[in-house]
């Protein structure tokens, strides 16, 4: 099985514009290395569910401690002007061809052969392409939350940056009428013309020759989307994380850029495209208070999504009010259904006040 360390990408693009005004804010990394992610999640378990990362970045980050890495196979289908370099694609330049990924390593010494080339015909009036987790490898996903980082970088190679590139993350493979509410922002070009928009919250600028990254929470995705008008004004929820509660299969990242017939400022665009993956930081509440003086030596432990106790069973956690609101008799107890507040946990003689997120 073929694993993909990194990606290129070419484009040559034709078509009508796509005018969508976004709300543009910078939550943009210069040279986004793996290293620069791990005071993130610094003193705490960490899980990355990796789909783009070099070789040896990703041999490294298994051998850490608390580190656990699952591997998106995102590489069984590729679709739209998606497709390996010298299948009927343009063949890449040197240029691109001696690219050097963000953690190491360049495009043509990929051992996966991660190359693509993406190409838009003169007769096509959109260019974009996808890599999609296949149906038949789906995967566990459901620790991914609003304290999950997506993570992606972007390096515009030779002169030509593309004006406006619209990114989609861990969304649907076919989107609804109306549209998919996943992951979802734009990076620009850093003297953008104006007669190109941006379809989501511009989070970054490109710049030839130059790896910029993008590293945020899928919760601070979720407040630009809510600040922008075009969003808020229409009926499709921000993100929907409940497409993780079984396993999940989907589109890993989907990249299209909106063109303009008559200017063609992205005809001809090059880039390459590398760290792509998410990370999932565990979650001790520090804050956590004693309600109540306990000789017991459990330890209550809240995570994104759950509150677990460490040396006994059974948890009951409470509003502030009195109000039972979960509960079990085992040791874990999910609470991703509770709104963000204060709550009182009862855990095997312990009753502690935590901070849920």
């Amino acid at each position: 099985m073929k694993k993909i360390t990194l990606t290129a990408f070419m484009l040559a693009i034709v078509g009508t514009p796509a005018l969508v005004q976004a709300q543009e804010e910078t939550n943009e990394v210069s040279k986004p290395t793996l290293d620069k992610t791990f005071a993130n999640w610094e003193g705490r378990s960490v899980i990355y569910d990796v789909a783009v990362m070099g070789v040896d970045a990703k041999a490294n980050l298994e051998k850490m401690e608390n580190v656990t890495v699952h591997t998106l196979e995102h590489w069984i289908e590729l679709g739209g002007n998606l497709g390996h370099v010298g299948w009927g694609q343009p063949q890449a330049s040197e240029e691109i061809n001696n690219t050097e990924g963000v953690d190491g390593g360049i495009v043509k010494d990929s051992p996966s052969q991660g190359l693509f080339g993406m190409n838009n015909p003169w007769w096509q009036y959109w260019a974009g392409g996808w890599c999609n987790q296949g149906n038949d490898k789906p995967v566990d996903m459901s620790h991914i939350c609003a304290d999950t980082h997506v993570h992606l970088a972007i390096k515009p190679v030779g002169d030509v940056v593309p004006q406006v590139l619209n990114i989609k993350m861990l969304a649907l493979k076919t989107e609804p009428e109306g549209g998919d509410p996943c992951v979802r922002f734009s990076l620009v070009a850093e003297n953008k013309d104006d007669a190109y928009n941006a379809s989501f919250p511009v989070v970054g600028t490109m710049k030839p020759n130059e790896w910029i990254g993008v590293d945020m929470t899928i919760g601070e995705v979720d407040r630009l989307l809510s600040a922008d008008s075009e969003v808020r004004n229409s009926e499709l929820k921000n993100i929907d994380l409940s497409r993780f509660t079984t396993e999940w299969s989907g589109s890993v990242f989907n990249l299209s850029m909106p063109v303009n017939q008559d200017l063609k400022k992205n005809e001809g665009a090059m880039f390459a495209v590398d760290g792509v993956y998410f990370y999932t930081p565990g979650r001790v509440v520090a804050g956590v208070e004693a309600v109540a003086a306990s000789d017991s030596a459990a330890e209550i432990v809240v995570t994104g999504r759950s509150i677990s106790v460490l040396g006994g069973e059974g948890i009951e956690v409470y509003t502030v009010g009195g109000r039972l609101v979960a509960s079990t008799t085992g040791t874990v107890v999910g609470v991703d259904h509770l709104e963000a507040g204060i709550y009182v946990v009862k855990a095997a003689g312990k009753v502690m006040k935590a901070a849920i997120k």
